[in-house]
């Protein structure tokens, strides 16, 4: 089995929950690079008006969401030897696979300055595994956080508060990127292709 096929085995293990962080690196394998969570609506093809809307579901564009935008991350990462597993944030329920990626990246479209509910409750039910551990908790371990939204402002908001929950459990708020609704495509394809550059740096530098 080569390196590349038991690092997406070890992924698929920690989604399930069933690896434990002394499982990440079996005789010399090397761990999870990247473990991108996305919290994304349910996506709909028509525009999103008042009709459609779905506080539960939180219906969002096809083409770009923030399941899209953690794929496109994925593969510029992949584009630099890096490996990226995508979940979703509902899928994460253990603290194993959070403590078994060197870097987590945290997805989320922004509501009222803040993240999702998908991105809050596994907030609720994962990092607060992780900050009742007490001591050393995340141990630093660098995080990247993602935005998308229609006002700068409170995107930015959004930032700081998952900026903050990764801070109270001892993790490093590192690269944030906001990407708003009627940014271009090309917008778009630069703004993850910066992220991709800064979480690389980011892992070189945790590295070190």
């Amino acid at each position: 089995m080569n390196r590349r096929t038991m690092t997406s085995l070890i992924a698929a293990m920690l989604i399930a929950g069933c690896a434990t962080p002394s499982d990440v690196a079996p005789d010399g394998a090397k761990p999870l690079d990247v473990l991108i969570i996305h919290a994304s609506g349910t996506p709909v093809k028509e525009k999103v008006t008042a009709g459609n809307v779905d506080a539960v579901s939180c219906p969002t564009p096809v083409a770009v969401n923030c399941r899209t935008l953690a794929e496109q991350t994925a593969l510029a990462l992949g584009g630099k030897g890096l490996g990226a597993h995508v979940a979703a944030a509902g899928s994460v329920t253990d603290r194993s696979a959070i403590l078994g990626a060197r870097l987590v990246v945290l997805a989320s479209p922004s509501y009222f300055g803040n993240v999702s509910w998908k991105m809050h409750k596994m907030f609720d039910d994962v990092f607060f595994q992780i900050h009742a551990l007490g001591g050393d908790r995340l141990g630093g371990k660098p995080f990247a956080i993602l935005i998308m939204g229609k006002s700068e402002p409170k995107c930015a908001k959004s930032v700081e508060a998952a900026a903050g929950i990764v801070k109270a459990c001892n993790g490093s708020a590192g690269p944030s990127t906001i990407v708003l609704g009627d940014d271009s495509d090309d917008q778009v394809k630069q703004k993850i292709a910066t992220l991709a550059d800064q979480i690389a740096a980011a892992l070189s530098q945790a590295s070190k």
